[in-house]
């Protein structure tokens, strides 16, 4: 547990909402699931600036501050997933998130993600966010 990197708050917002474009985020049941996955990326090639374990209860706060500043949080998906993010970490869920700047890459990152039962994965694009994982 020692060389898990946790972000800054300020790291996953734009404009005051979550938001981490171009990052695949994903929920694990357990924080040994998220672990495994973290170390199994790193295996493969993952830099450690590309891996982030973000503390629980500050991701929480910087998602429902989000919600506080914007009224509705945000729009449209990015609201429907932010509110699914933050039911599934306020249920004690863990999250990481991958940076993947291609197509490949997040395909890569899925593999990982699969092998270590991820419940949920998503990549936040520019413009959209593609759901990866719905369980």
């Amino acid at each position: 547990m020692d060389n898990v990197k946790y972000a800054p708050k300020e790291w996953f917002t734009l404009f005051g909402g979550f938001s981490p474009k171009g990052w695949v985020t994903a929920i694990f049941p357990t924080e040994e699931a998220a672990q495994n996955a973290m170390a199994d990326l790193k295996v493969g090639g993952y830099r450690e600036d590309d891996i982030v374990f973000p503390n629980r209860e500050e991701l929480i706060g910087v998602i429902e501050k989000s919600f506080e500043e914007k009224g509705s949080g945000s729009i449209g998906a990015e609201s429907s997933a932010a509110k699914d993010n933050l039911r599934l970490l306020k249920e004690g869920n863990f999250s990481i998130l991958v940076h993947a700047k291609s197509e490949d890459e997040t395909d890569r990152v899925l593999t990982v993600l699969n092998r270590h039962n991820a419940i949920k994965a998503q990549k936040y694009n520019r413009f959209t966010i593609e759901s990866l994982i719905t369980k």
